[in-house]
């Protein structure tokens, strides 16, 4: 019994220590897996590093190599200066010399002229210089053979010497003549250039001077509150007239092919106001600077909203090239909280944007003044046009309308996206490369995925979510139902009699039915125009303010606009900013007439491009792109391109 007790001990003892060896040989598995792991971050990490250097090697690079060519083409300009200042001077030094010359040959003929002049008494006259040398020749052989007097000969000698001087003469002064000529030329080109450099050099003066004085006078207005002006207003530019009228829908440009637009003044008015708007200063670091690049030299401001997903730092190339071309624009990308280097929560409602965006920029120390108080543009790049569009409405509600709204990709956000999104990191990222992406963007996309760390993924998760939400909300329609202001009375004018005002009165709070639509009237009061078939009332229109009746305050308010349906039926808003709608025939998330089928973006139909026109007061422009996808059609430089062109048009900056 003990020896079976001890056995089972000893048995007891041994699968004791296999399981300490086994749990010893567990342990050394897992810290083998740790540092794996370990090495498995670090490389992806390096590896990011690496693309990342990679990428900044690359911008390095191709701003040397831009640098390089600039610099080039500048020693070759500055070469080729040189090189036709010294044919200028070369020439004029040839020209000097035959000048002396052609003197120094006419003072000779002078000389020989006078030596030669012969006496009256020995006077001879020979027809040509041969015939006067052999005259000569024979009267001093017979002088000194005869022993005529020796001043005879010699008066025959110089006479037939003087007649080959005389015969010399016109040809030396036609020579004296085109050189004196062609020195009067030189020296009158010398003096030109000399007048026309002091012209420039006034003209120059004279801007520097209206410079000073413009911004000495923008600074007195910014400080006494008003705005900057006179403003473009849309600019109206002859636009309509040079496109062929205001033809609805209209595509005024194509990629292949520009329309010119004639400016509405004369390039001499238009050098004038550019030298009257005084340079930008520089902004205020801040969080909302995805991509900014202050310009000396800017008087217009290009103010950017990117679309879901993106970050300001990809608009590094969009920056070099307005910095090359477009030396007028100073181009401002907006970050968006959470997005970059704006270390914020992030924000998937739009209204909770414009209300962060008005209180940290607009409302912040003098971000109105600064941002604001000057000509500018607002591009909207897909999801931000749908911010924009807000954005644009604030401003111009504030008296600092843009002078053009710039949509690139993006349908009229008229009926909302209610796509629901699939749940889970991957499957959402995996859902955003498929159905958002274009082929060469997904490709790159999924390589940039596959080097992030799991919290890396979650982050971009949670932008695309915010993002997507933010862009998937429509603008809500205008009210069509109304309720009876406190003073109980109500203003109709009447369709058969627009001159016509009749007073009515209703209970206050009673509701009143209207379409939505709204009119503006000669004093710059509102109507509304009635539902007819809901109020029971002959076609007319509501008055909204009683100060025409003389009573100051609102005969009509508004109910709550929340239980208006997002359908795409109704009226809205009509921001007053000429819009500039810029679509491409391949892109399939904003395509340019409705399918009648859904998008991957929004389950119903998708309004068509000429909806944009419901949401303005002026018709849009549109501008067509063949066959590009929607992420080659946001970031082509092309369209930066045309919007630059047509922003410094607007501005009458060129």
């Amino acid at each position: 019994m003990q020896e079976q007790t001890q056995s089972l001990m000893d048995e007891m003892s041994r699968l004791q220590q296999r399981a300490a060896d086994r749990e010893e040989q567990l342990a050394k598995a897992q810290v083998g897996v740790a540092q794996e792991t370990r090495r498995a971050l670090e490389a992806a990490a390096e590896a990011r590093r690496l693309a990342e250097a990679k990428v900044e090697a690359d911008l390095l690079a191709e701003a040397l190599h831009e640098r390089a060519r600039l610099a080039e083409a500048k020693a070759q300009r500055v070469e080729a200066g040189l090189r036709a200042q010294g044919e200028e001077l070369h020439r004029l030094r040839a020209a000097e010399e035959r000048l002396a010359l052609a003197q120094a040959e006419r003072e000779r003929t002078r000389t020989d002229e006078a030596a030669a002049a012969p006496a009256p008494s020995g006077a001879v006259h020979v027809r040509t210089g041969g015939e006067a040398r052999a005259a000569g020749g024979a009267a001093e052989a017979t002088a000194a053979g005869t022993g005529a007097p020796q001043e005879t000969a010699r008066a025959a000698v110089a006479a037939g010497g003087g007649s080959e001087l005389q015969a010399k003469a016109p040809a030396a002064d036609a020579g004296l003549a085109d050189a004196e000529a062609e020195a009067e030329a030189m020296a009158e080109a010398k003096a030109t250039a000399r007048a026309a450099e002091r012209q420039k050099a006034a003209e120059a003066s004279a801007r520097a001077e209206a410079d000073e004085k413009a911004s000495v006078e923008a600074q007195q207005l910014a400080e006494a509150g008003a705005r900057k002006g006179p403003r473009a207003n849309g600019a109206n530019g002859g636009v309509d007239s040079e496109a062929g009228g205001s033809e609805k829908g209209k595509v005024v440009r194509k990629l292949a092919k520009w329309t010119e637009f004639a400016p509405a003044e004369s390039g001499e008015k238009r050098e004038v106001f550019a030298h009257a708007l005084p340079i930008l200063g520089k902004l205020m670091d801040s969080d909302w600077h995805g991509s900014y690049e202050h310009r000396p030299t800017a008087k217009a401001r290009l103010i950017v909203l990117y679309g879901a997903g993106d970050r300001g730092r990809n608009f590094g190339p969009w920056q070099r090239m307005v910095k090359k071309q477009f030396e007028e624009i100073e181009m401002l990308v907006l970050e968006y909280p959470g997005h970059g280097k704006h270390k914020a929560d992030l924000i998937g409602d739009v209204n909770a944007l414009e209300q962060e965006f008005t209180q940290q920029v607009i409302q912040y120390r003098d971000g109105f003044q600064n941002y604001f108080n000057c000509p500018y543009a607002v591009v909207g790049q897909s999801a931000g046009a749908r911010f924009g569009i807000n954005m644009v409405r604030k401003l111009a509600g504030l008296g600092a309308k843009p002078e053009k709204f710039y949509v690139v990709g993006r349908s009229p956000p008229t009926v909302a996206d209610d796509h629901k999104l699939p749940a889970g990191t991957d499957a959402l990222l995996d859902w955003v490369c498929e159905n958002v992406m274009t082929s060469t963007a997904k490709d790159i996309y999924k390589t940039q995925l596959s080097a992030m760390t799991h919290l890396e993924r979650q982050a971009e998760e949670q932008i695309w979510r915010a993002d997507l939400a933010m862009n998937g909300s429509a603008v809500p329609p205008l009210p069509r139902t109304w309720r009876v202001g406190r003073a109980g009375t109500i203003c109709k004018r009447p369709d058969s009699d627009p001159s016509k005002r009749l007073k009515m009165q209703r209970e206050p709070g009673s509701e009143v039915f209207v379409t939505g639509e709204e009119e503006r009237g000669k004093a710059g009061e509102r109507w509304l125009r009635i539902d007819e078939a809901r109020e029971g009332k002959k076609p007319g229109w509501y008055l909204v303010h009683g100060g025409p009746l003389g009573i100051n305050e609102d005969l009509l308010e508004p109910a709550d606009s929340g239980s208006e349906p997002a359908d795409g039926r109704g009226h809205y808003f009509r921001v007053p900013v000429q819009l500039q709608v810029h679509y491409s025939t391949g892109d399939h998330l904003a395509p340019p007439e409705d399918t009648g089928r859904p998008t991957p973006l929004v389950d119903r139909k998708v309004p068509p491009m000429r909806d944009w026109s419901r949401l303005t007061e002026r018709e849009p422009e549109f501008m067509e792109y063949e066959g590009l996808e929607h992420h080659e059609l946001l970031m082509h430089q092309q369209v930066l391109e045309n919007i630059c062109q047509d922003f410094l048009r607007v501005c009458r900056l060129r």
